[in-house]
């Protein structure tokens, strides 16, 4: 859990939800970022709009970085903004009108989501993705399962900090997470 740690512990909302967007786009999406506080409250509210254009697909997403719980309010505001913003992409040969499906997530830095949450969800067909299971993702997109965090000190040996040396000089921004912290 030393990822989700990190997210935690050091990048704010805004970084959040960046790499929630990085996520995304890892995953070949076009991601938008609708205008913040551009709706009232009765609108609901996303945080990221992941649009496959090939699939017809958009996935819209509300992120939340918590600590604890997610509660029932992230699932309204999804839901809220779904119903007020259908996804059409027009023809402009003969003005037709395709529809995208959509699919709803949560993504939260959270342990779990509350019960009302979970219940809400399951009622709208909204997945809830929790912090724990977000890391997983990313460590997987990375092609990863672990991560090391290296600090060198006086007991550390010559070999240890060239063969540390080695190793950064083969980092990328695809094989190194940190570079989100």
């Amino acid at each position: 859990p030393i990822v989700l740690e990190q997210i935690r512990k050091k990048i704010d909302d805004a970084k959040f939800e960046k790499l929630v967007e990085w996520y995304l786009q890892s995953l070949g999406a076009y991601v938008e970022t609708p205008a913040k506080n551009a709706l009232s409250s009765e609108e609901g509210d996303a945080d990221k709009i992941a649009i496959f254009e090939q699939l017809k697909l958009v996935v819209m997403v509300q992120v939340k970085k918590h600590i604890g719980n997610t509660g029932d309010w992230a699932v309204q505001q999804i839901i809220m903004f779904n119903q007020n913003n259908q996804y059409k992409q027009y023809n402009n040969d003969d003005e037709s009108c395709v529809m995208y499906n959509t699919i709803l997530w949560i993504i939260s830095s959270g342990d779990d989501f509350s019960t009302a949450a979970k219940e809400m969800a399951r009622e709208n067909n909204v997945r809830l993705i929790n912090g724990k299971e977000f890391a997983k993702l990313l460590l997987e997109k990375l092609g990863t399962s672990a991560t090391l965090r290296a600090s060198c000190t006086f007991y550390n040996t010559k070999e240890e900090i060239d063969r540390f040396v080695e190793v950064c000089k083969n980092a990328t921004i695809e094989n190194c997470l940190d570079v989100f912290f």
